[in-house]
C-alpha cells in the first residue's frame, strides 16, 4: 500500500485515507500563524497553532500530531532568543521526535542553528520566512510525509474481540496505569501505531491476547495485502516508550543470541507515537493455530520455550542469561 501512496499525488493521498494528517504549528506572531495555518487547511490538513513553548508541550501531551512546524525565535524582540531550539531539544530528548516530524522555520536562523538541528535532532527540513509561500508550505509538507513518515492512514484496522479502547485500559504510561480519561487519547495513539507497524498493509485483523506482567498488553494481529492476500498470523506488542526501547535492547542482548532451530521468534518492526511504541514479533515455524495466550504460555512453559518469547525481563533481570542456561544445562 505505502508504494502506491508514493506513488500518487498529495491530493490523492489525503483522499485515500480514513484518518487526517495532524499538524502543530508553534509560532510567537499571530499573522505567521494564521497564514501558516490558511494553507495547509487549504491543503486538507488538520492543523493547530500556538504561540510558546509551554503551549506546544501541553498539546503534544494531549494530541496526537504527525508534524511539528517550528520556528526557532520565540520572541522577536530579542535577537538571542533561541526557544524553538530549546524546545527542539526538550522534545529530542523526550524521545518525541522519533514519533513526529519536524520542520524548522526562522527568518533568522543561522547555517550554525541548521546544521545542529539536522545533525544533532533529527530535524527533517528547514524553511525561511523570508521565501515563504502557500506552495512551498504545502510541498514541504508533502514531501515530509510521503518519503519520512511511514506511515499508512488508509490501513482497516478490524478488531475481532473488544475494542481499541478495551486494548488500551490498564496499560502502564508514565508510572501510571490508564483509566478512562487517558483511554481515549491512548486509543488513538494506538491506532495510529498500527498505521505505522502495518505500513504496507491494506487491512489487518486484530485480537487482544492476554496482558504481559509489566504494564504493556499483547495483541494478536493478521496482516492483509493488496496484492499477495494474507500474510503471516503476528505477534504486537505495545506499551510505553521506555518499556518497548528497553524490551527490544534486551531482546537483541539476551535473547535472540540464543534462539536456534526452525521455531525461532524474530523483530520485524518497531515503531512509537508520542506516547506509546509496538514491536512485532514473528514466530517462525509455528502454525497460526499455535499461538497460545501469554498467561496460558508462561504456566506451562520451561526455560528453553520462554527464551523464545516477549517477556524475557521476568526472568533475566537479576540473574544473567548465561547463568540461567548454565543451571538449566546442569539439570
Amino acid at each position: 500500500m505505502v508504494e502506491l501512496l508514493f506513488e500518487k499525488s498529495l491530493w490523492e493521498v489525503k483522499k485515500s485515507m480514513d484518518k487526517q494528517i495532524r499538524i502543530l504549528v508553534v509560532d510567537d506572531l499571530l499573522t505567521w500563524r494564521e497564514q501558516i495555518t490558511r494553507a495547509l487547511q487549504r491543503g486538507g490538513f488538520l492543523v493547530d497553532a500556538v504561540s510558546t513553548p509551554t503551549e506546544a508541550l501541553n498539546r503534544l501531551e494531549t494530541t496526537l500530531y504527525h508534524i511539528l512546524i517550528l520556528d526557532i525565535r520565540m520572541d522577536e524582540n530579542d535577537l538571542s532568543n533561541t526557544d524553538g531550539i530549546k524546545l527542539l531539544k526538550r522534545l529530542y530528548h523526550q524521545k518525541v521526535t522519533e514519533a513526529i516530524k519536524i520542520i524548522m522555520l526562522s527568518g533568522h536562523g543561522t547555517e550554525q542553528q541548521m546544521r545542529e538541528a539536522f545533525r544533532d535532532y533529527g530535524v527533517t527540513d528547514f524553511l525561511s520566512k523570508s521565501h515563504f509561500n502557500h506552495q512551498i508550505i504545502l510541498e514541504a509538507v508533502q514531501r515530509l510525509f510521503i518519503e519520512n513518515t511511514a506511515i499508512n492512514l488508509a490501513l482497516k484496522v478490524i478488531w475481532q474481540q473488544g475494542d481499541v479502547r478495551q486494548a488500551v485500559l490498564n496499560l502502564k504510561i508514565g508510572g501510571n496505569r490508564v483509566k478512562s480519561q487517558m483511554q481515549a487519547q491512548m486509543a488513538e495513539e494506538l491506532e495510529d501505531l498500527l498505521c505505522r507497524l502495518f505500513k504496507n498493509a491494506h487491512s489487518i485483523l486484530v485480537r487482544p491476547l492476554i496482558p504481559g506482567y509489566s504494564g504493556a498488553a499483547v495483541l494478536s494481529v493478521q496482516p492483509f495485502y493488496e496484492e499477495v492476500g494474507t500474510g503471516r498470523l503476528l505477534v504486537v506488542k505495545f506499551g510505553s516508550i521506555k518499556h518497548i526501547k528497553l524490551e527490544h535492547e534486551n531482546f537483541k542482548k539476551y535473547v535472540q543470541p540464543f534462539l536456534e532451530g526452525g521455531r525461532n521468534t524474530t523483530v520485524v518492526d518497531v515503531r512509537y507515537t508520542p506516547h506509546l511504541g509496538g514491536i512485532i514479533y514473528s514466530f517462525l515455524g509455528a502454525s497460526q493455530h499455535k499461538l497460545s495466550d501469554f498467561g496460558t504460555f508462561y504456566q506451562q512453559a520451561k526455560l528453553p520455550q520462554i527464551t523464545k518469547v516477549l517477556e524475557w525481563k521476568r526472568y533475566y533481570v537479576n540473574v544473567s542469561i548465561s547463568a540461567k542456561l548454565k543451571d538449566y544445562r546442569a539439570n
